[in-house]
């Protein structure tokens, strides 16, 4: 089990952006042979609890979006749609990382003290919310 882990580890690490997660699929089913084997349907279960369990996250304050993406990734490995979606949404995210770095390397010190400044006020902001949300303070 083990070394399964380590071996998707580092297909996933080395593949190709655009292409690793349907890689990971294919490996998964190669493997397994088109048996349904205790892991397969533990990588579903879990996997769609998980994400399910992001969603919920993603309403309330905690690591949401890395729990949707963990579950999906578990998801990934076992059913084609979602190793493609995965993938398919890594490389829209490459670009956004991508343009984003770029706008924040020419951006001059004033510009980007203010960005951080907004960001400061929005996550204090997020933070007041949901303590006045949950704690119900007058």
């Amino acid at each position: 089990m083990l070394e399964h882990l380590k071996e998707d580890w580092r297909h996933l690490e080395h593949g190709e952006p655009g292409q690793r997660f349907k890689d990971r699929y294919y490996l998964s089913q190669r493997r397994n042979r088109g048996r349904f084997t205790f892991w397969r349907v533990f990588n579903i279960g879990a996997g769609s609890g998980i994400a399910l369990g992001g969603l919920l996250m993603v309403i309330a304050p905690g690591p949401g979006w890395l729990a949707i993406f963990l579950g999906l990734g578990m998801l990934g490995g076992e059913l084609l749609p979602v190793a493609r979606f995965l993938d398919w949404i890594e490389v829209r995210l490459r670009k956004l990382v991508r343009w984003v770095r770029e706008a924040w390397n020419n951006t001059p010190v004033v510009g980007k003290a203010l960005i951080l400044l907004a960001i400061l006020t929005v996550v204090a902001a997020s933070v007041y919310g949901a303590y006045h949300f949950l704690f119900g303070v007058e």
